[in-house]
């Protein structure tokens, strides 16, 4: 059992094993796909011809402010709300890929591996863009795996993407509650065990990042802002913004417009 201080993204090539965590143990085979969290106690028991891909990354560094995969459901299930669960028998959840998928992801990978290898110029940018593309494919793969299926996880996946999209309406726990196929307190309840947050705390949070990236725009007024991150007066958006960020959207704005 060990621990890394970076993201973890395992895929089984070839044979089989246990994989153990601090809080569960599961059987992997050929076409597993983990990831795992920095910090997650894990290791590998009774393996079997096992042959791994471990891809070690920074989530904040590679993953933060991809807004377009954070729209993909997948991508919220896999590497969002799984690395980050700790009730296994709830919410854990991994993906496996078919013969024809492998395949495709082994071309993937070794494109990656030899632009690391290599270091040819422009190989960061070139790893990058292999390694969203993975990540992309992973995302759409566990979509198209378990649509049929209401996993706790997809669930939550599903009213987090909705949030992303429509952020700028007036989105009700009724309505986010409905798409998880929860009650509203039940709903609460598990949203915020997974993001540690109310789901309009979680959504204001998104209003506030779009607002950010709208101050940005010196021609933008305050009350074309508030209306375009979502927020129904100048007066709340402005508040929520002190609480947020620690300054004043005119503060904010000097400090990023030259």
């Amino acid at each position: 059992m060990h621990s890394h201080e970076y993201a973890e993204l395992v895929i089984v090539l070839a044979g089989r094993a246990v994989h153990l965590t601090d809080v569960e143990q599961h059987p992997l085979q050929t076409g597993d796909v983990v990831i795992i969290n920095a910090g997650r106690q894990h290791g590998f028991d009774d393996s079997k011809g096992l042959q791994l891909c471990n891809i070690m990354y920074d989530p904040q560094q590679f993953l933060a402010g991809e807004r377009q995969l954070e729209e993909l459901m997948g991508y919220r299930a896999l590497f969002d709300l799984a690395p980050r669960s700790t009730r296994p028998t709830e919410f854990s959840e991994r993906i496996h890929l078919s013969l024809a998928e492998l395949s495709y992801a082994n071309g993937v990978l070794t494109a990656l591996k030899q632009e690391y290898e290599k270091k040819e110029t422009g190989w960061k940018a070139s790893a990058r863009y292999q390694f969203l593309m993975f990540v992309a494919f992973l995302s759409r793969a566990y979509t198209q795996q378990t649509n049929k299926e209401a996993t706790p996880m997809l669930q939550m996946a599903r009213v987090v993407s909705h949030i992303q999209q429509n952020y700028k309406s007036q989105v009700s726990v009724a309505e986010l509650a409905a798409l998880a196929h929860l009650s509203p307190s039940q709903f609460q309840r598990r949203f915020k065990q997974m993001y540690n947050a109310t789901p309009m705390h979680y959504m204001n949070n998104v209003r506030i990042h779009a607002a950010c990236e709208l101050l940005k725009d010196p021609n933008k007024g305050v009350g074309e802002i508030t209306l375009a991150s979502g927020f129904s007066t100048s007066a709340f958006f402005c508040a929520m913004f002190k609480r947020s960020v620690g300054s004043t959207s005119s503060e904010y704005r000097r400090q990023c417009v030259p």
